[in-house]
């Protein structure tokens, strides 16, 4: 007969069911929880007053998601069959977007302009207010600033979000080229200048002749070397594209030789200085013999002048 215990005896303990695998029991504090103590503004309400506070940032998100989305659209009318009015569709979506993040033009900044005219400038830039500053081709740009007449080169960038700046370096008038009774401004390089009143420049000199244009810098700056003799100078011809006849103000012409122009140039300016012949009843001076010249008189009664001969050292500038 099996004994009942008294109430001493402890109860059984009820088995306890295992816990699982990586089960707490404790939680772990994360931040921004009353449990850390600490309360405060999440991730997200930070980036919202962050982006009621930055324009910059506003203009940045907006940028990118336009070209973002240019891009996408962009790849899918590649390689689609959508038509072209969607294609304009979402040009002008992409615009309106720029639009919105205030990429517009709004500023022109110009620097080296002189003598080519606003309206010229701004007509071969095509640029209107308020137009999407991506809209700019700087390239297509720079090609039609660099066909106006006085610019030669030209250099075009945007500046974002709203300025376009031109970097503009203008051609130098350097002489007046005649060609077939007509008259072209040209720089020292010899390029055309066309379009433009010569009435400001009618003081320069002026060359004509076959090839002229490209030697030009060179026959002016030997002409310039003898100060004196050079402010007398009214033209200058190319004779069979090589050499030069140079003609003074006074009618005077004067034959310079094929080679070493310079040395005979040289010798006529100390001769001028020495004997002043050019005062004298002069048609022409040929230069073109090494140690000779000969002036021709001018002509009396509708007949030529008589030639006399002058034998004359010219590197030591005697007569012999």
């Amino acid at each position: 007969m099996r004994k009942i215990g008294n109430s001493k005896n402890k109860a059984r303990k009820a088995p306890q069911r295992p816990q699982r695998a990586g089960a707490r029991a404790s939680k772990v504090a994360t931040p921004g929880s009353t449990q850390m103590g600490v309360t405060g503004p999440g991730l997200w309400s930070r980036f919202v007053r962050l982006w009621g506070r930055s324009v910059l940032l506003r203009r940045t998100s907006y940028a990118c998601l336009a070209t973002l989305t240019a891009g996408a659209l962009g790849v899918a009318v590649a390689n689609s069959t959508i038509p072209e009015r969607t294609t304009q569709w979402v040009n002008e979506t992409v615009d309106q977007t720029l639009i919105g993040a205030g990429f517009v033009i709004d500023d022109v900044t110009v620097a080296g302009r002189h003598r080519t005219s606003r309206d010229d400038l701004m007509d071969a830039l095509r640029i209107v207010r308020d137009m999407p500053i991506m809209s700019l081709d700087p390239t297509a740009s720079k090609a039609r600033l660099e066909a106006l007449p006085w610019v030669e080169e030209a250099r075009v960038a945007r500046l974002l979000p709203d300025t376009v700046h031109v970097v503009l370096i203008e051609r130098e008038p350097f002489a007046i080229w005649q060609r077939q009774n007509k008259l072209n401004l040209i720089d020292r390089e010899g390029a055309l200048i066309e379009g433009v009143d010569l009435g400001p420049y009618a003081a320069l000199p002026i060359i004509a002749g076959d090839g002229a244009p490209d030697h030009a810098a060179e026959i002016l700056d030997l002409l310039r070397a003898e100060p004196q003799l050079g402010a007398k100078v009214d033209a200058a011809v190319r004779v069979g594209n090589r050499r030069w006849n140079v003609r003074l103000a006074n009618g005077v012409t004067i034959a310079l030789p094929e080679v070493d122009p310079a040395r005979a140039w040289a010798f006529l300016s100390d001769l001028q200085q020495e004997q002043d012949l050019l005062s004298r009843e002069i048609d022409m001076i040929d230069l073109r013999q090494d140690s000779r010249i000969t002036i021709r008189a001018k002509k009396v009664d509708g007949k030529p002048g008589r030639e006399s001969r002058l034998q004359i050292i010219k590197a030591g500038g005697e007569d012999a």
